[in-house]
């Protein structure tokens, strides 16, 4: 039964990740004195319920809750500070290459306000614009040009309502946030934010793995790697889109904030799966097995794999999956502008090219995707190195 796979996947790889990770975060969070946790909105959901888990067996007592926030929602209260184009790009998260709809996103511009001027500098909704490049892009700066003020108007309203939220859940003296983390730019934003605003709060960040790009003020540790140590970064982020999705709350990503009578309350974009029944079943099974073997570990059911065990069979799916389990993540995808899968939704003889070519470059598992394509015993994940140098 397909139901039950997802469960075994959820019990068998993900569960001891989990339950490892877990283990950690409380560690580490008594070691630093945090007294407030925040597990921050999508990533953060499964992270929470797995604490509640241990909290049940053991507890620590803390405070603890579950926070609204995206890179959009937080770097968009910023840019009213910036007075320039160039200073404006400041808070863009690294990437090769940016669409002109994420972009518009980051600005908090919508197409129907921007088609008119798209059209009459010749650049559309999905083109890719080089990052490395866009300080010199005259028709990027032509877009923040002709809008500069109708951005630092709604950056600074969402800057008000941002600041309100903050305070409305919480957030002051010594506090642990809770992500996936990769890049550490959230942290950052928070950072910035609480500066700006004058909140009384010390931060310090917890994560499956860091590598921050931006100073932080606080502690920024990884469980899987750190700045310190990133030996097993590549070996964890080769499956970056499977590993998401493992913690991710069937719900859209906070885009911004607003007053509803006296509460502030998150706006969420659509949930990317939420008309795809027999995703969200996979999802919910195989979160549901990794709590499951959470609580029979902490039960004393099942045997705990400690140390750095705890991830190796999380590791060993991403780097070197086998045929089989490709297919698990045969329906997944995200979305940008069209839907982009996981893995090759045809055979390798019905691709052109470059179609093939474009297709791997965008998928987030692609030692995966070379695996279901070719399906030969091969190096995939060496090829993958080649690929990320």
């Amino acid at each position: 039964m397909e139901s039950q796979k997802y469960q075994d996947f959820g019990y068998t790889v993900f569960g001891p990740f989990l339950y490892g990770f877990t283990k950690w975060l409380r560690e580490r969070i008594v070691a630093n004195g945090d007294t407030k946790i925040f597990f921050f909105s999508r990533d953060g959901y499964i992270m929470q319920k797995a604490y509640l888990l241990f909290e049940e067996a053991q507890t620590l007592g803390l405070e603890h809750s579950y926070a609204y926030f995206s890179r959009n929602s937080l770097r968009r209260g910023l840019l009213w500070e910036c007075h320039s184009y160039e200073e404006s790009l400041r808070y863009l998260s690294k990437e090769r290459f940016n669409t002109v709809a994420e972009i518009a996103s980051y600005y908090g511009l919508q197409h129907e306000e921007l088609s008119p001027l798209l059209a009459e500098i010749g650049i559309g909704w999905n083109d890719n614009v080089l990052q490395a490049n866009l300080e010199k892009n005259e028709k990027i700066k032509c877009i923040y040009t002709r809008f500069s003020e109708r951005i630092r108007q709604r950056s600074h309203e969402q800057f008000e309502l941002t600041v309100a939220y903050l305070k409305q859940i919480g957030m002051n003296g010594r506090c642990a946030i809770v992500d996936i983390g990769w890049n550490g730019t959230m942290q950052y934003y928070l950072d910035k934010l609480i500066d700006i605003s004058e909140i009384d709060a010390d931060i310090n960040g917890y994560y499956v793995g860091i590598n921050p790009s931006k100073p932080h003020k606080g502690k920024c540790e990884g469980y899987v790697f750190n700045q310190e140590n990133l030996t097993l970064r590549k070996s964890i982020t080769c499956f970056l889109g499977g590993v998401e999705k493992l913690f991710q709350s069937l719900e859209g990503s906070a885009d911004g904030y607003v007053r509803c009578g006296e509460k502030i309350s998150p706006v969420l974009k659509a949930y990317e799966y939420k008309d795809d029944k027999q995703i969200i079943n996979y999802i919910t099974n195989l979160q549901q097995g990794s709590l499951d073997y959470v609580e029979n570990v902490l039960a004393q059911k099942d045997m705990a794999k400690e140390g750095e065990s705890a991830y190796d069979a999380l590791i060993k799916f991403g780097k070197t999956p086998s045929y089989n389990d490709t297919q698990m993540f045969r329906f997944f995808y995200i979305t940008d502008g069209e839907k982009q899968y996981f893995i090759p939704q045809k055979p390798l003889y019905k691709y052109k090219p470059k179609e093939f070519v474009f297709d791997l470059s965008n998928s987030i598992w692609k030692t995966g995707f070379m695996k279901a394509a070719f399906r030969v015993p091969f190096p995939y994940y060496w090829v993958y190195n080649l690929m990320r140098k």
